[in-house]
């Protein structure tokens, strides 16, 4: 028979390994979640800067140069975005796949419960799920947006006293950029705002067919 002070140890031992593991997959998920976010206001960042070189141009001497810059600066962003969408697409999938059902789970706990204390703890687990989802679908929205007013910065600036070549540049650069840049989530999902909507409208969804087949 086991001494009740061994097993008080082994309890003790068996708690500590459990809250740091969980602490350190926690960390590793949130770490994730930053760097997916830092990136796209990185990219978004870098839209703006451009867009705001595009607006200065003039035609001056010197003004072919610059557009050619900025059209090389334009490029290195889109490649940018394209290897990110490469990486990140699985991930984020399957990321969203799971807070469509941990919120419908969330918001069927949260109706049948009847502690305090638990459906205070749910409510708040239901905000870090949507901030968790808004992490992405934010900066993946200012990402679009922002690509979309790099043809409108081209077209607000002094093209039209820039020699025939220049404007050519500028305008193939006004067409590539009315195509907005976005991170496709497994080919099905957008990171956008809308996409967010839909995630908690498809939650609410589930929630309400599982009520129904619970009555």
């Amino acid at each position: 028979m086991c001494c009740p002070l061994i097993c008080i140890h082994r309890f003790i031992f068996m708690y500590i390994y459990s809250s740091l593991s969980l602490t350190l997959v926690g960390m590793c998920d949130t770490s994730v979640n930053y760097v997916v976010a830092a990136l796209l206001i990185l990219a978004s960042a870098q839209l703006d800067v451009l867009s705001r070189r595009l607006r200065a141009l003039g035609g001056r001497r010197g003004a072919h140069d610059d557009v050619v810059d900025c059209v090389k600066h334009h490029q290195h962003i889109i490649e940018f975005v394209k290897e990110l969408s490469s990486i990140f697409r699985l991930p984020i999938f399957f990321q969203i796949v799971i807070s469509s059902i941990v919120l419908c789970m969330a918001v069927y706990k949260i109706s049948v419960t009847n502690e305090p204390v638990e459906l205070i703890t749910m409510i708040f687990y239901l905000i870090c799920v949507l901030l968790e989802l808004m992490m992405y679908c934010y900066p993946g929205d200012l990402l679009m947006n922002k690509s979309l007013a790099v043809s409108e910065a081209a077209y607000s600036g002094d093209w039209v006293n820039c020699d025939l070549r220049t404007r050519k540049m500028l305008l193939l650069m006004i067409m590539r950029s009315q195509r907005p840049m976005v991170i496709n989530a497994g080919g099905v999902y957008k990171l956008c705002l809308p996409t967010a909507a839909t995630v908690v409208q498809t939650s609410y969804s589930y929630y309400a067919m599982l009520k129904q087949t619970a009555n």
